[in-house]
Formats: C-alpha cells, structure tokens, sequence
C-alpha cells in the first residue's frame, strides 16, 4: 500500500521515512538505507532523515557509517529541550554503539 502511495506522491517525506522503516524491519537493509539515502537528496541535515539512516547502517552491519549519520543527528539536536524522546533516543543509540568493539 506505501508503495503504491508513492506513486500518487513521489515526494512525500513521511510515506518514504516510513517505507524505510517497513524494509528495516523486514530486514531489507540495503533498500532501507537507500530509501533513506534518497530521502537526505532533498533535506541532507535533516535530524530524523539522518537517524533513520544511521538505525538502517547499524541494522545492516555498518557501525561505522551508522555513527557517521548519528553525529549529524546529534549535532542537528544538541540544541533540543531534553524530555524530547527521539534527541534522547539518539544519545542513547550513541552511548551504546560508541561502546560496541
């Protein structure tokens, strides 16, 4: 049903965010990131875009590139009241894979 919603609204950020997440969650990481890499073409520092893209890398393997894009997110919320969930979420995800060998 997304995907044939896409094709009425090529461009609309929530249905692809959460297209990536769908293929997250069925473990279609490749697709998950690319839908995420498409998604950050027209919004590159946006905070939400960049975490979901970093949750897809760290899901697929790639601590590496997943903390690349979870720096931008945090860089974008540094500045976030502190009872915001996902600026927390985020700090946490940070904590967590920056201790991962």
């Amino acid at each position: 049903m997304y995907i044939e919603s896409l094709s009425y609204y090529p461009t609309h950020y929530n249905l692809i965010e959460a297209i990536g997440r769908t293929h997250r969650l069925l473990g279609n990481h490749s697709q998950s990131i690319q839908n995420f890499e498409d998604l950050l073409k027209s919004s590159p520092i946006s905070a939400h875009g960049n975490f979901e893209l970093a949750k897809s890398y760290y899901a697929g393997g790639n601590r590496k590139k997943a903390l690349e894009h979870l720096k931008t997110t945090l860089d974008v919320w540094k500045n976030a009241d502190a009872t915001y969930k996902p600026a927390i979420e985020a700090r946490e995800k940070w904590t967590q894979w920056s201790q991962v060998n």
